[in-house]
């Protein structure tokens, strides 16, 4: 699953009550089905885009 305001990926259960609602399913080739969970990924903005958000803010 993806995240959908942070594009963190994770894995949930099927049945998960967020599916839709806060998180996308992302394609079953990239994922497919596992046994157990797999480690997170993790989205981060570039370095350049944190440096402007800190130029804006003062």
């Amino acid at each position: 699953m993806k995240d959908k305001d942070t594009r963190h990926e994770f894995d949930v259960p099927e049945e998960d009550p967020r599916i839709g609602v806060s998180l996308l399913k992302v394609k079953p080739s990239r994922y497919p089905p596992a046994d157990r969970p797999r480690r997170p990924k993790y989205y981060i903005l570039p370095a350049r885009a944190n440096q402007k958000e800190v130029a804006d803010n003062g």
